[in-house]
């Protein structure tokens, strides 16, 4: 799973939170798109189907859910992309090593739906609640980034922070596991904190724009979270930039006076620009915007009249979102630079029919500057060249 494939599976969300009326006013259309996010949306591999069917649990609707339906039923209710978790519940079911291998499969499932429809589905990842049979203080004591940094494919070399596998923009994983008043009746009375933390994106997307960050938000239903991060937990790096401190990447729920709240609100990226949630969330929000307007001009002619549309439009947008605080700059000239000339294509390019703009813009919250390459080919497609 490419990181760029992963964005645009991204690129969604928040959009309609964070932009309404910008991204209504981008679209001249007739037929309105879907464009609802969905953040609590359960897919269903065909392992954890069987695994449910087996137990009896009754969940007829997820024992009968396919990708077909859920695009019908997505396209009906306006969803234009669903960020897909694993129900209730989950994937233990007293057997550690079966637990491991039943996430696996869900999430190489759900990683392969998001290959394929990158724009209409987006992913949450499972991992396996941890056997208690253990002391605590040494599951406390293990870095959950230090097992995602072991080799996963030994004969490719491979770990599954990098890029190719979990590595992604689009990826955010909660950690601890978590007690709520619905974790109670689970084993263990834990549960997996996906749940949690798509509420509390969404609740931040709502009030504050999705490109802000969650981080320090209160997650009023935990009652207490397995194990207990300790400080010298939290601030465990990895080598090679892979990780400055725990919160680095993973999005972590901790006890602060009076309340747990989300310490940290970061993507799984491989990318460290992109590692900041709000920012992933703004890169997705810009490529939607642009995919959106790519579409709109996907069979005028490519020329300097083209070219200044197109700029014009992009400036717009993005000026939108400088005043709304997510671009950072006293001036927009300071928050962002647009360009489509012939700096952005080469003759072959417009003999192709490639029209190719590059959009830098500066991120509200304290990171470099992202710059986003998007070509749009013959017949309305548009693709992300580069985003870093």
């Amino acid at each position: 799973m490419q990181r760029r494939e992963f964005l645009a599976g991204l690129a969604a969300i928040g959009a309609s939170a964070l932009v309404p009326d910008v991204l209504a006013e981008a679209q001249t259309r007739p037929a309105t798109p879907p464009f609802r996010i969905d953040v609590h949306y359960h897919g269903n591999s065909p392992g954890f189907i069987a695994a449910i069917k087996a137990r009896n649990t009754g969940q007829a609707a997820l024992m009968n859910w396919t990708p077909a339906k859920a695009l019908e039923d997505m396209d009906r209710d306006g969803v234009a992309t669903a960020m897909m978790s694993t129900s209730e519940p989950s994937v233990y079911f007293g057997d550690a090593a079966a637990a491991r291998a039943l996430a696996r499969e869900c999430n190489e499932y759900f990683a392969r739906l998001v290959s394929d429809r990158p724009t209409r589905f987006g992913m949450f990842a499972t991992l396996p609640l941890p056997a208690l049979a253990g002391s605590a203080a040494d599951a406390s004591s293990s870095s959950p980034l230090a097992v995602l940094a072991e080799l996963d494919q030994p004969a490719s070399h491979q770990r599954l922070l990098d890029q190719a596998q979990l590595g992604s923009a689009a990826l955010q994983l909660a950690w601890p596991w978590i007690e709520t008043p619905v974790a109670r009746a689970m084993p263990e009375g834990l549960s997996g904190g996906d749940g949690a933390l798509a509420g509390i994106l969404a609740r931040n997307a709502l009030a504050r724009g999705a490109f802000r960050s969650a981080a320090g938000l209160e997650l009023a239903t935990v009652a207490r979270t397995w194990p207990m991060l300790a400080r010298g937990d939290i601030e465990r790096s990895l080598p090679d930039s892979d990780a400055d401190w725990l919160g680095n990447r993973l999005c972590l729920i901790g006890q602060r006076p009076g309340a747990f709240t989300l310490l940290s609100d970061a993507t799984m990226a491989a990318d460290r620009a992109l590692r900041a949630g709000g920012v992933a969330r703004l890169t997705g929000v810009v490529i939607r915007a642009a995919r959106s307007l790519g579409h709109d001009l996907a069979f005028e002619p490519s020329g300097p009249p083209l070219w200044t549309r197109l700029r014009r439009e992009l400036d717009d947008f993005l000026a939108r979102l400088w005043r709304l605080g997510a671009l950072n700059g006293a001036l927009p000239a300071e928050a962002f630079t647009v360009r489509c000339d012939t700096t952005t294509m080469s003759q072959a390019d417009l003999d192709a029919g490639r029209l190719i703009a590059t959009i830098e813009f500066a991120p509200a919250q304290p990171v470099d500057r992202i710059t986003v390459t998007l070509a749009l080919t013959e017949g309305g497609g548009l693709q992300e060249q580069e985003a870093a």
